[in-house]
């Protein structure tokens, strides 16, 4: 009997199971009881032998064939479905099992739409929780007079004397001139200094705008830097990667080129910073933009 002539009650049952199955239940729809082998054999004893022979035959081959439909030994001819796995999100600090809280210490009469900003770019960005603390005025013992500036490192070190147990990192802002020593000048202008690794750092407007910056282009620039500085407070030192957001800007020139993520090297790093695998060394040191 060829497939195609397969009874209908039958084809609407092929429709509810595998091939293999369908094989199965085809022996019992339409088996017919084989003759006995011997045409002599005519007592009812030896017929029910027959009978009973050809019934056992047909249970052992559909038990045999659904275990090896069961085994999965055959597959019928499908059409595979393809699954695709997505990787897994690049981590950052979303990694640590509590969120870190950073406190924004504005200094002076710092610009309160500025530090409201940058409180929701950190949270969004490190997935951290950001306070505001109080206002406070600039120590005097920072302050350079002959340049009319503030000491960056001295501003580091009072920011380590105000931190809390309640925040783990502290970010200075201030409208004012702030510089450090950097290689045969002893006073050099810069955005932002912090300690790699650390827990402060500290970030001016004052060099990130003239009269014809417009305030959009200011928050922009003032988060790069903040968000710059505070990775190096996570352990990240500065990138040869064009467009990473811990690209060395030594003279300024890059801050609106640069883009706010990480490359791979410095994601993957910060990734383990965040599970507490990697330590960038157990000497603290400075980084000033």
């Amino acid at each position: 009997m060829q497939v195609s002539a397969y009874s209908g009650r039958s084809y609407r049952r092929l429709k509810l199971i595998n091939d293999m199955d369908f094989l199965a239940i085809f022996i019992l729809d339409n088996y017919q009881p084989m003759p006995c082998i011997s045409e002599k054999v005519k007592s009812f004893h030896h017929r029910k032998l027959c009978w009973t022979s050809n019934g056992l035959l047909v249970l052992i081959l559909t038990v045999v064939i659904s275990s090896f439909n069961s085994c999965n030994f055959w597959t019928p001819d499908k059409k595979q479905t393809k699954i695709a796995i997505s990787k897994s999100p690049k981590a950052t600090i979303k990694d640590t099992t509590r969120k870190l809280i950073i406190g924004l210490l504005p200094f002076g009469d710092f610009d309160t739409n500025l530090l409201n900003n940058e409180k929701e770019e950190i949270e969004s960005f490190y997935n951290v929780r950001c306070i505001r603390l109080a206002y406070q005025s600039l120590p005097e013992s920072a302050y350079n007079s002959h340049r009319e500036r503030y000491i960056a490192d001295s501003l580091l070190d009072y920011l380590e004397t105000v931190r809390t147990s309640t925040v783990n990192y502290i970010v200075g802002l201030t409208n004012k001139d702030i510089s450090t020593k950097k290689g045969k000048y002893s006073d050099w202008g810069i955005f932002g200094m912090g300690y790699m690794p650390g827990d402060v750092c500290v970030v001016s407007t004052y060099r990130l705008s003239d009269e014809s910056t417009n305030q959009t282009v200011l928050q922009d620039r003032l988060t790069k830097t903040v968000l710059h500085e505070l990775g190096h407070n996570f352990g990240l030192d500065h990138c040869s990667i064009v467009g990473c957001l811990m690209e060395a800007d030594d003279y300024g020139d890059k801050i609106d080129t640069e883009g706010k993520w990480f490359c791979k090297k410095c994601q993957d790093k910060l990734s383990l910073v965040a599970k507490g695998l990697y330590r960038q060394g157990t000497d603290q040191k400075k980084s000033a933009e």
